[in-house]
């Protein structure tokens, strides 16, 4: 069975707007680089992204910045997450209508995935 999971993203921002909101949520800073599974330095025009987004140009649109902008922009870049089991369209709404209120609209995301995928052998399939 997978387990459904849905991660609220919210930046910095409206964080600040609504500081009271956010008690229960962790933080994520962004910096000018990553360090790749090589463990070698890198800009972040080369991060092929995390749980979070896709690649540094998605973060450019949630913080609203220039796709023009160089990638050293990501630098102190702050979003804030909570998981939820369930998130209905009224929480939907809800956060939609704090983040147009704090001026804001483009820094809310919400993900959902199912879980990891376990990696596994043919050997343990090949009879069935």
């Amino acid at each position: 069975m997978l387990d459904k999971k849905i991660t609220l993203i919210i930046g910095n921002d409206i964080k600040k707007a609504n500081p009271e909101l956010f008690n229960d949520f962790k933080s994520y800073e962004y910096k000018e680089f990553f360090i790749d599974e090589f463990g070698s330095k890198q800009t972040m025009d080369y991060w092929s992204g995390d749980d979070f987004f896709g690649n540094y140009m998605e973060i450019f649109y949630f913080f609203g910045i220039d796709n023009d902008e160089d990638c050293s922009k990501c630098n102190g870049l702050k979003i804030w997450f909570k998981e939820y089991l369930k998130f209905d369209d009224n929480d939907r709404e809800m956060w939609m209508k704090i983040a147009e209120n704090s001026g804001y609209p483009k820094q809310v995301k919400i993900d959902i995935s199912f879980g990891k995928v376990a990696d596994f052998e043919y050997e343990e399939l090949k009879d069935y």
